[in-house]
C-alpha cells in the first residue's frame, strides 16, 4: 500500500529538513569557532610562558658559557638528609656534564634596610 502526500506537505517537510540541517551547520560552526578560540588562547599562553622563561635567561647546556663566567645550573637531584651535604644524584656526585640548563648568575639578594 503506497501513500501519497500533498505537494504542500512535501514542501513543508523539505523546509523543515533544510532548517534542521542549517541549525546543525550553525552549531558545528560555533563549536569550531570555540575550538579555534581555545587553541588561540593556548598558543598565546605558550608564547607568554616562553617569553617569561627567556627573560629569566635560562639556556640549554648546548650553549656554552664563557670559561670564567659564574653561572647557575639546573640539575636533576634529590635531597637526602643522611648524605653529606644532602644533595645527591644517583647516590653519587654531580658530574660536569650533568647540568640540564644554565643561566648567568643573578645578582645577590639585597640586605633589607631598616
Amino acid at each position: 500500500m503506497s501513500r501519497h502526500y500533498a505537494w504542500s506537505d512535501c514542501v513543508t517537510a523539505l523546509r523543515a529538513r533544510a532548517e534542521a540541517a542549517e541549525r546543525e551547520r550553525d552549531d558545528a560552526n560555533i563549536e569550531v569557532a570555540l575550538e579555534q578560540a581555545n587553541a588561540r588562547e593556548a598558543w598565546e599562553r605558550v608564547a607568554e610562558l616562553e617569553s617569561q622563561l627567556a627573560a629569566q635567561g635560562w639556556r640549554p647546556v648546548t650553549e656554552k658559557p664563557s670559561p670564567d663566567q659564574e653561572v647557575e645550573i639546573v640539575i636533576e637531584a634529590t635531597f637526602d638528609d643522611y648524605g653529606p651535604g644532602g644533595w645527591t644524584s644517583y647516590g653519587y656526585y654531580f658530574a660536569a656534564d650533568y647540568p640540564t640548563g644554565w643561566r648567568p648568575l643573578p645578582p645577590a639578594p639585597q640586605e633589607p634596610t631598616l
